[in-house]
């Protein structure tokens, strides 16, 4: 079990925390528990390991000599129901959220553990100050939160796993940002916004998305080291939002102003669509082309002209009477002809302020896909392909690396409408969902 000196992101996931059998049952039990965190003096690894009365998860560090590092003792507390006690950071202590009557799929109680417990490094260890810049613990504990919860759980159901139902913590995190991420800014002093729920999105939700996206635009290595170096850098410390910035744009080798100025410092959003999707047949010329020069009235020109018809009609005669020609034989370059050709269009839209580099992507009807990037700057953008293929969709951000994008469901657009694919998804869930719920009432009889 090894992990980086960046901070806890690979932490649970390396050290299986909340990953083993029986943990589920057991972390609906109060109980104390303590973490060695230890470092590898040859490769300034960190390493974890944590026990309790009730359960051990992850296992000894046998390459960590305790006392290297920091020794860190921490309670774990599950508050008893009705103590109005819920998931709380103390340095060193941490209260989470339970009930017995928690169902298996909902994974509150584990989701609000791992955000408590990155706290330890947000903003205990990385001393950030919470009431003037909160989104530096809180978007970074929330950011870290989703990340752990689907590298443990897996990116889909990763919050909730319910009668079909699968939530990811990506998803519930962009829920409140695409509800009212517009509202306000990320920087803003916490006393300072319209209201308590407007605080939470741009202290929590909004900011973790904006790291996230920041991650996928710079890839994951390039953003690996950026954590790195933030955290060894500023570690018992008491950094500013100016300064992480400072980092990125350090190791990144970029300037990357652009990006905060907007996501952070600004309260737009991200909101890119595709407007046209067309295939349109070119029909074949027609009329006359006044560019040829008329034939003057003189004999010796019609002359000429009639010789030439007749002797390209004797020529096609005898190619027609010649026996060894092989009627047979079709020209690849005359099938190519037989085709129709098509002028398809594309065009997208930036639909909201916030100005993002976003790739689209175009399906045509032989197979073939087109990626294009376009850097956002203009207010729309608009794609000519004329090709003997028609385009069948478009689609901005196929991979869903913009999670600062608030509208999902106008980034794709096809020729023809999949209307019925949707319907039957459903339909066939809802089935499977009340031939379960017809099975649970067979205990009863």
């Amino acid at each position: 079990m090894r992990i980086t000196a960046a901070f806890a992101i690979a932490l649970l996931p390396a050290a299986g925390i909340l990953d083993h059998t029986g943990a589920q049952e057991s972390l609906r039990r109060p109980r104390h528990t303590y973490s060695i965190v230890a470092v590898d003096s040859a490769t300034g690894a960190i390493g974890v390991a944590v026990q309790s009365h009730w359960f051990s998860v992850g296992g000894t560090v046998a390459w960590a000599e305790p006392g290297v590092g920091a020794v860190a003792t921490q309670s774990f507390i599950d508050p008893a129901y009705g103590s109005r006690a819920g998931g709380m950071e103390y340095p060193t202590l941490f209260t989470t959220v339970g009930n017995y009557a928690f169902p298996r799929g909902l994974k509150l109680q584990e989701s609000t553990t791992i955000h408590e417990f990155v706290h330890q490094y947000f903003h205990h260890m990385i001393a950030t100050n919470e009431f003037e810049e909160a989104w530096l613990d809180e978007g970074f504990t929330s950011y870290a939160e989703a990340k752990i919860s689907a590298d443990v759980y897996g990116p889909d159901g990763d919050m909730i796993d319910l009668f079909g139902i699968k939530i990811n913590n990506w998803s519930y995190t962009r829920a409140p940002v695409v509800d009212v991420g517009d509202y306000d800014k990320i920087a803003r002093f916490s006393w300072d916004y319209y209201s308590s729920g407007i605080a939470a999105t741009n202290e929590y939700y909004k900011p973790a998305l904006m790291l996230k996206t920041l991650e996928n635009y710079l890839g994951e290595e390039t953003w690996q080291t950026i954590l790195r170096t933030y955290y060894e850098r500023w570690r018992f410390k008491h950094p500013q939002a100016q300064d992480f910035i400072d980092v990125a744009g350090e190791v990144s080798g970029q300037d990357l102003n652009w990006f905060f100025d907007q996501a952070l410092y600004g309260k737009d959003v991200i909101d890119y669509r595709v407007t046209r999707v067309r295939a349109t047949k070119i029909k074949d010329a027609e009329g006359y082309d006044y560019t040829l020069t008329p034939l003057e009235d003189d004999e010796s020109e019609k002359t000429d002209v009639g010789d030439t018809a007749d002797s390209v009609s004797d020529t096609l005669l005898a190619v027609a009477d010649d026996s060894t020609a092989d009627t047979n034989v079709t020209d690849s370059t005359d099938v190519e002809a037989e085709k129709d050709w098509y002028e398809n269009d594309v065009w997208v839209r930036r639909v909201r302020g916030f100005t993002f580099p976003v790739t689209v992507e175009i399906v045509f009807d032989d197979g073939e896909t087109i990626r294009e990037t376009w850097d956002g700057q203009e207010v729309f953008k608009k794609y000519r392909y004329t090709r003997q293929a028609k385009v069948v969709s478009a689609t901005v951000d196929p991979e869903r690396l913009i999670p600062l994008d608030v509208n999902y469901t106008n980034n794709s657009r096809r020729v023809k409408p999949a209307a019925g694919l949707p319907a039957y998804k459903w339909g066939s869930r809802w089935m499977i969902w009340l031939q379960d719920l017809l099975s649970t009432f067979t205990f009863f009889i």
